[in-house]
């Protein structure tokens, strides 16, 4: 029982040690979470302070640079004082010169008005003349007036006078045939009186009407006779210059013909040779020729076209097939554009009757004269599109709307052959 008693003891001590343990371990905790909180507050003092000093660091990195650019703006700012100073001496030298300039100018403003004072006294002079000179010719303007009245009194009286002169030569040729200038005045005219002259006038001008009447006499024959003489000689001369036209014209056309045929045998040759080249490609050997029909008029002769394909003998070229005929065609058309280039030329379904060879070669000659001449075909065949360098098409994706719509196939081609390059490479 003792024993049992001490160990009662004992494991109250124990539990009170214990306790005390517990409790001190609760302290040592709370100290702890105290310590932690001190801890976390610390470490964002500390992160802030870092932020702060970061921030400090940015601060004192743009002063620098701050410092830096107010460096150079007071180097630039001592330059400009410099150059300020330089251009503040000229400036006064300037004005010392401006000063004496204006010492000058008041010297010669003091002239100036001086010799002002002169004319204004002068121009008063010549006021006061020229009120004089105003008032004499407003008195001959006065004077003027009347001379013009009585001028266009004259002039109408003189109009009156050249009218009655000119009554008087139309009179007298009319009636005497006989121009007044060559009459001479009758001096036993002169002589009679103005009633007496006036009554033989109306006799004789009587008897003139009588006569008129009776048709016996023709006054005007004389002149006819003249004007007749003068259009018979105007239309002789103009009878020899029209056989001289005619002759030159004659002339003109002999040399045009032989110029014309000559330059049209050269141009035929020329493109008889392109013919015989061309045909030989494009059907890989044979024979062709051209042929002027009427060599001795070659003008307005026609031609023949001789075609002989490899392998054939053929009398005429109806024989030949439709391929055979658009190849010779070809052939023919070529040999003109390498002659004489068009500007462009239109081929409608020209390779309907082709095969794939002979529509190679067709358009090898076609990206052979492109250079020259533009060349718009139409066609379905698609081994034409593709050696084409454009397309255009018409399709109908909905009924009765029509799209357009175009192909660059140079291009395209590129890109294809690129595309190709870049597969290849890949594998």
């Amino acid at each position: 029982q003792k024993q049992l008693n001490e160990v009662e003891e004992s494991s109250k001590e124990y539990k009170t040690v214990i306790d005390k343990i517990n409790k001190k371990i609760d302290d040592i905790k709370s100290e702890i979470n105290k310590i932690e909180k001190q801890f976390l507050t610390k470490e964002n003092e500390f992160r802030l302070v870092r932020e702060k000093i970061k921030s400090f660091e940015i601060s004192k990195s743009e002063a620098e640079k701050t410092i830096s650019r107010l460096k150079h703006q007071i180097t630039d700012f001592d330059k400009n004082v410099k150059e300020l100073k330089r251009e503040q001496e000229e400036i006064s030298l300037q004005i010392k010169k401006l000063e004496e300039s204006e010492k000058d100018f008041i010297k010669q403003r003091d002239l100036f008005e001086k010799e002002v004072k002169e004319k204004e006294k002068e121009f008063n002079i010549i006021k006061n003349e020229l009120k004089e000179l105003n008032e004499k010719i407003n008195h001959l303007r006065e004077i003027l007036d009347n001379v013009k009245d009585e001028k266009n009194e004259f002039e109408i009286k003189l109009s009156s006078l050249k009218r009655d002169l000119s009554n008087l030569e139309s009179n007298s040729f009319k009636e005497l045939n006989i121009d007044l200038n060559e009459l001479e005045p009758d001096k036993e005219l002169q002589e009679r009186g103005i009633e007496e002259l006036r009554e033989q006038v109306r006799v004789l001008s009587d008897r003139l009407s009588s006569m008129r009447a009776s048709n016996r006499l023709n006054f005007s024959a004389e002149s006819e006779y003249e004007i007749l003489e003068k259009d018979f000689n105007f239309h002789l001369s103009q009878r020899e210059d029209i056989i001289n036209s005619i002759q030159n014209m004659k002339e003109a056309i002999e040399r045009i013909d032989e110029e014309s045929k000559k330059a049209f045998i050269k141009a035929f040759r020329e493109i008889n040779n392109n013919f015989k080249k061309n045909f030989k490609i494009l059907f890989e050997g044979g024979e062709a020729e051209l042929e002027i029909i009427n060599e001795s008029n070659v003008l307005e002769s026609g031609l023949n076209i001789k075609a002989f394909p490899t392998g054939k003998t053929i009398k005429s070229s109806l024989f030949l097939s439709g391929g055979e005929k658009t190849l010779t065609s070809l052939a023919f058309l070529f040999s003109l554009f390498e002659y004489r280039p068009s500007p462009f030329c239109v081929f409608d379904e020209v390779d309907a009757s082709l095969d794939d060879a002979n529509i190679g070669r067709f358009l090898k000659f076609v990206q052979k004269l492109k250079d020259k001449t533009q060349f718009i075909v139409i066609t379905h065949n698609f081994n034409t599109m593709e050696g084409s360098d454009y397309i255009y098409g018409v399709t109908m994706d909905e009924p009765g709307i029509s799209r357009i719509y175009s192909v660059e196939m140079k291009k395209l081609r590129q890109e294809t052959l690129n595309k190709l390059k870049k597969d290849l490479k890949n594998k």
